[in-house]
């Protein structure tokens, strides 16, 4: 295991761990000012609102932020967190009462995309109920970001259907509202069909949507999202506002320490958050070859810096072509091993670098670039004396969209 990326960094898409921090330091800078400048009852009062809104938002920051991750990961498309606001609901004993005395309660957090105007008045005050036949009247929500991002308008004069399933381009940023909601599992209703029936209360509806937002059973076109729908207003917990932004690119690691417990565990762990901060862009993390071509499939539409250890020589040959014939061209990889034996194999494989040095790790992801890659080829050909001939840094990704072709692209069109 490579155990480089001593550096301290910080990192933009870090928007949990510095909120937190961030919050705190506002806190002491506040209670500073205000100590000069009014009465001691009123900093008291200042104090205990400010603690009653950390405390408020401590507990949900580690959970959200693994079903974000999570939720990225399941994306078509890249997404990274550039902006982040705490909802401040001073009163949430409603929503708590009503939560107390749900039998059979559970809980989620789902996302809603809508537009900047409609995002500031659930801030400043809830969700509206939406009085429809598609799914029935309630609250729309989902739990994938791909789907949240389709409602994110610019403002309220654009159809829904202006930019419904328009892929966003590079760096082009949207904002979603994610809030904890609760119902009765009792009440929780699968449907596959459009239907106007009413929903009991706490209760709540799901429902697979494809590419046109219909039920999945109505035609054969591929499953693209959920919605779920919320009885009301009284069931949902406005928590975040989160803006993201499209990535050109993710990092995809594959080593069998993420997912089985060894003494290399922690340590991997550490590394692939490193590089998360060092990259800036989504670092997946995964155990197995097959768990690695799951995303490679999913996000065929993105560009990917691929790193990976051997295992198997077999089953290492057989991921090479297997993410090929998905991508369509012959993708750059990294492997890195213990065991110089496995160049003799590497070298022959068009396209493949191979490394048991660390530095040449870090200048990989660093310098992912076409004069990068070609001076790292330099480098690993001149420390372990081997000629890689067949080497091209090809970063042509024929399945991304770049910005220009993207405007004529919407997500139908791709699955």
């Amino acid at each position: 295991m490579v155990n480089f990326l001593k550096e301290t960094s910080k990192s933009n898409d870090d928007i949990f761990q510095k909120s937190s921090t961030i919050t705190n330091l506002e806190f002491d800078k506040m209670l500073e000012e205000t100590i000069k400048n009014i009465s001691d009852v009123v900093v008291t009062q200042e104090i205990n609102q400010k603690r009653h809104i950390l405390n408020k938002y401590e507990e949900f920051n580690n959970e959200i932020e693994i079903i974000l991750e999570k939720s990225k990961m399941e994306s078509i498309f890249e997404f990274g967190a550039v902006g982040l606001s705490l909802i401040d609901r001073e009163d949430i004993s409603k929503y708590q009462e009503n939560k107390n005395k749900c039998n059979n309660l559970e809980t989620k957090f789902l996302f809603h995309g809508t537009s900047a105007d409609s995002s500031s008045l659930i801030v400043t005050s809830n969700f509206r109920t939406a009085n429809t036949t598609f799914f029935g009247p309630g609250i729309y929500m989902t739990d994938m970001l791909d789907y949240s991002g389709f409602y994110a308008f610019e403002n309220e004069n654009l159809s829904k259907f202006t930019n419904h399933h328009r892929i966003r381009k590079k760096d082009e940023t949207f904002t979603i509202v994610v809030s904890q909601i609760f119902y009765d599992r009792t009440k929780f209703e699968n449907y596959n069909k459009m239907t106007n029936n009413p929903i009991p209360e706490n209760g709540i509806r799901y429902v697979k949507v494809n590419a046109k937002g219909l039920p999945i059973s109505e035609d054969n076109k591929k499953f693209i999202g959920t919605e779920y729908v919320i009885k009301n207003d009284n069931q949902i917990l406005p928590l975040y506002s989160i803006t993201l932004k499209r990535n050109e690119y993710y990092c995809l690691w594959k080593d069998y320490h993420f997912t089985h417990e060894t003494s290399f565990t922690k340590h991997a762990i550490h590394v692939k958050n490193m590089a998360k901060q060092l990259l800036g862009i989504n670092v997946y993390g995964v155990g197995e070859f097959d768990e690695a071509l799951d995303i490679i499939r999913r996000k065929k539409y993105n560009k990917v810096i691929i790193i990976s250890n051997v295992g198997l020589v077999d089953k290492a040959k057989q991921f090479i072509n297997d993410i090929r014939n998905i991508l369509k061209f012959n993708i750059i990889i990294l492997f890195f091993t213990a065991f110089i034996s496995h160049l003799k194999w590497i070298k022959e494989i068009p396209n493949i670098l191979f490394t048991m040095n660390d530095s040449h790790f870090k200048e990989y992801i660093l310098n992912f670039n076409v004069e990068g890659l070609n001076k790292l080829k330099a480098k690993i050909e001149d420390e372990y004396g081997e000629k890689l001939n067949q080497f091209n840094a090809d970063l042509s990704y024929p399945l991304y969209q770049n910005e220009e072709s993207q405007a004529d692209y919407n997500l139908i069109d791709l699955v």
